[in-house]
């Protein structure tokens, strides 16, 4: 084998129609057969590269917040696939059987394709990723080559097993596919040598309410977000979140829809151009009339008032 095989890439801004449809579509060409839904229907933008050689697959993309869902119909039908994904920008959050992982820039994810799974990234995202067979990473029955978990590559072997990832999802890479499927291998090796360092999961004596508050943030698109979702987050139970709670004076309720006011405040800022309900559904505000109450108790002004003022230019001397 001494051929190249060529990068196909699909960008949102050469969708004809609806974007999310497009999405959707590229996911399942692209990546894998999944369902794909967004954080907001205002807009959605996104792009991936995919490329495959032999039973592998790369793939490199970067979106706006949605979620993918492979159902247990979707994952029947699979070929025993592994998804080695390196987080490169924004938060993951992976939910396959029990388990919920939470996954930051610079960790590694594995996951089993052929057990249905969700991924959630409530916030712009970029990610690497390389599909293989599950055999590569087949070590034998009581290892930790079990699915869903992480791996932080803070040094050693897991640092150039991060290194080899990008290389080969690195769309300015023009190996010959012999040479990617060499690095394959070594890659392969890498991360059979890693020691057992999966992230592991926060407990309430480390978390400060910087760290919640800016889980909240990274969420606020999500409607259903509540106390317990979050706890599962940093893995801990709901009753230490309340204690980490007890610090602040406004509840969860509180705090979660001052953050979504000020959130929705900044996009005016940043662009007093955008509608209103765009702006609230971003924020996790569908209900325009409630959003509209909240916004003049905390900021004194109804929302129009204040992207109308922000969209006039200062007369200048």
């Amino acid at each position: 084998m001494s051929g190249r095989t060529h990068w196909q890439s699909w960008d949102t801004a050469r969708a004809s129609g609806s974007k999310i449809d497009y999405w959707s579509d590229v996911v399942v060409r692209g990546v894998i057969d999944a369902s794909m839904k967004p954080a907001t229907k205002a807009c959605f933008d996104g792009f991936l590269a995919s490329r495959s050689i032999e039973t592998a697959r790369f793939v490199s993309f970067r979106s706006q917040p949605h979620q993918i869902n492979r159902t247990t119909t979707q994952a029947r039908g699979g070929d025993g696939h592994l998804m080695i994904g390196l987080q490169l920008r924004g938060v993951s959050f992976i939910e396959q059987g029990d388990t919920r992982l939470r996954l930051v820039p610079g960790q590694i994810a594995v996951v089993d394709s052929n057990k249905p799974f969700n991924l959630h990234f409530p916030d712009i995202i970029e990610r690497r990723l390389i599909l293989v067979p599950r055999t590569f990473l087949d070590l034998g029955a009581g290892t930790r080559n079990d699915a869903p978990h992480i791996i932080r590559c803070e040094a050693g072997a897991a640092q150039v097993a991060r290194e080899a990832l990008l290389r080969l999802t690195d769309l300015t890479c023009n190996w010959l596919d012999q040479d990617c499927t060499l690095m394959m291998q070594a890659l392969s090796h890498l991360l059979r040598t890693v020691p057992d360092q999966r992230a592991p999961s926060a407990s309430a004596s480390r978390l400060t309410l910087a760290d919640i508050q800016m889980e909240m943030r990274a969420r606020l698109s999500d409607e259903s977000l509540n106390p317990a979702m979050l706890a599962r987050s940093f893995g801990i139970s709901v009753r230490s979140l309340y204690r980490l709670f007890a610090q602040e004076r406004r509840s969860f309720s509180q705090l979660l829809l001052d953050l979504r006011l000020d959130h929705a405040r900044a996009q005016m800022e940043k662009d007093a151009g955008q509608s209103l309900t765009a702006i609230a559904l971003d924020s996790g505000l569908s209900d325009s009339a409630h959003f509209s109450r909240a916004y003049r108790a905390k900021f004194g002004e109804a929302p129009s008032l204040t992207r109308a003022r922000l969209r006039s230019k200062p007369i200048r001397a």
